[in-house]
């Protein structure tokens, strides 16, 4: 399960001292599991976790739109390559131009 891995990921973000992973991947895994817990007290689904995924990126993206400041900005694209990361890679459509 996603969820499963997601956990894994945190504790050796935690371990590794990777403040950034480690507080987006508790965030996350907390709105995952409420996810699920709202719908019949059980764990969310891979699918329902990657809705979440995705609403965490859109957010994110928001968020780099309106910031007019670099400060932030590698914090946010770091976040955006880990969650990235846990969903299904998309193909690419090369064309013959």
């Amino acid at each position: 399960m996603l969820i499963s891995q997601i956990k894994k990921d945190q504790i050796t973000a935690r371990k590794d001292k990777n403040v950034i992973a480690a507080n987006l991947l508790t965030t996350l895994i907390g709105e995952a599991e409420m996810v699920g817990k709202n719908n019949g007290n059980r764990a969310p689904t891979d699918a329902e976790v990657q809705v979440v995924i995705k609403k965490f990126i859109k957010g994110i993206d928001e968020i780099i739109g309106l910031t007019f400041d670099n400060k932030n900005i590698d914090t946010f694209l770091t976040e955006l390559s880990i969650l990235k990361s846990y969903l299904p890679q998309q193909m690419a459509i090369v064309t013959g131009k």
